[in-house]
Order: C-alpha cells, then structure tokens, then sequence
C-alpha cells in the first residue's frame, strides 16, 4: 500500500513526525512526504491509495481509495474519506489515521474496486 503525506512547508515537522510514525507503526508500507505544490505530481508518479493532506483533494476527485483532510490547526475541520464515504473528524489523532490506513489496506486484501475519495 502506498501512503503519501503532503503538507506546507510551515508543517513540514509534522508531516516528517507523521511518516516516521507510520514507517515504525505499519511497516511494509511505502510512505512517500511531498510539500503541497508537489502534489499533483506525486499523486500521477507515486499513485498513493490513501493521501493525508491538510487540504481536500481537488486534483484528481474520485480516483483515491482514502483521502485523509488532517487540518493543520486543532481547531480546523477534519474530514476522513474512505470509499467514497466522508465523516467529519474532531481533531483527529494518529489512532485515527492508523485505522484508515488498516481499514484501506484491508480492502485492498479483498480485491474491493476502490476509488470515490
């Protein structure tokens, strides 16, 4: 599974902080971190199947099986699509993005079309 993790250059830190937890917790994994100008071209050349970005996907609709909006404030909205299913998220953590990433790795295991995010 191909995990990519796009923030501004402002939260780089974060974005760091966040693949290194996924590349201990989730090993096996290819997790990619891009700076926000950077992510069209990542998502045609790298062809993540979960982004986590702190912006909503607006470049290539539709074609991610999870789309993870982890806003750069605590008090932003957060938004989780997976499947085409969106739910809201209140600040949420890394327990929350591990799920998405089991749940996605999942569906991948049982051959289900995936897309809608």
């Amino acid at each position: 599974m191909r995990i990519l993790i796009v923030y501004e250059d402002s939260h780089r830190a974060y974005g760091e902080a966040m693949v290194s937890a996924i590349r201990t917790l989730r090993p096996g994994r290819e997790v990619a971190l891009a700076h926000l100008r950077d992510l069209e071209a990542q998502l045609g050349g790298f062809d993540p199947h979960v982004v986590v970005c702190g912006h909503p996907n607006t470049v290539d609709r539709g074609r991610r099986a999870a789309w993870i909006v982890l806003a750069e404030e605590p008090d932003e909205p957060s938004e989780v699509c997976l499947g085409g299913r969106r739910t809201g998220v209140s600040n949420p953590g890394l327990g929350e993005v591990l799920a998405v990433l089991d749940e996605t790795e999942e569906l991948l295991r049982k051959g289900r079309p995936l897309g809608g995010c």
